[in-house]
């Protein structure tokens, strides 16, 4: 999966990128300049863009209180570090291959750092960590599968994002 595809028009995007396009459009965007959120969305080059790494980046975009361009939104992309440099093997298997943290990398799951973080900042990027390792699983399921939509999986995301936005 390329990082970037001809141009697809908002129109033919997910309701949930719309959403988010809107919701940045109203909080963020220079109604002077930008007339719709449709304007946004073309002048920031979004349409060059996945419709994962897209969401991650608007996800981020809100977080930072401003309109990234679809260059800084790539930028924003980890270079996949190889299975040697983790010290496990790679095996070809059916599924999604997971590979664990090394032993030394050890600590407090995510999950402690979220409900017992010793301040708010460390709580959000315990926060902002989880949502991005959900996202880049579903990314992996799609990548993998082909499949964008599978009933089971989005209940289970929507049921823990919804939890987790409270």
């Amino acid at each position: 999966m390329t990082s970037q595809q001809s141009w697809r028009p908002l129109s033919q995007r997910s309701i949930e990128i719309q959403k988010k396009v809107a919701d940045l459009y109203d909080k963020l965007a220079d109604k002077q300049v930008f007339e719709a959120p449709l304007d946004l969305y073309e002048e920031q080059d979004w349409g060059l863009l996945d419709d994962g790494i897209l969401y991650r980046g608007l996800i981020e975009s809100a977080r930072k209180s401003e309109c990234l361009t679809a260059k800084k939104i790539r930028e924003l992309q980890p270079n996949p570090r190889s299975a040697s440099e983790y010290g496990v093997e790679e095996f070809e298997e059916e599924g999604i291959e997971v590979i664990p943290n090394v032993a030394d990398e050890i600590g407090n799951p995510i999950r402690w750092f979220r409900a017992n973080a010793p301040n708010t900042k460390i709580k959000n990027e315990a926060d902002d960590e989880f949502r991005m390792r959900l996202l880049e699983l579903y990314i992996a399921h799609v990548s993998k599968t082909g499949e964008t939509y599978f009933p089971p999986l989005e209940e289970k995301l929507r049921i823990k994002a919804d939890f987790y936005d409270d």
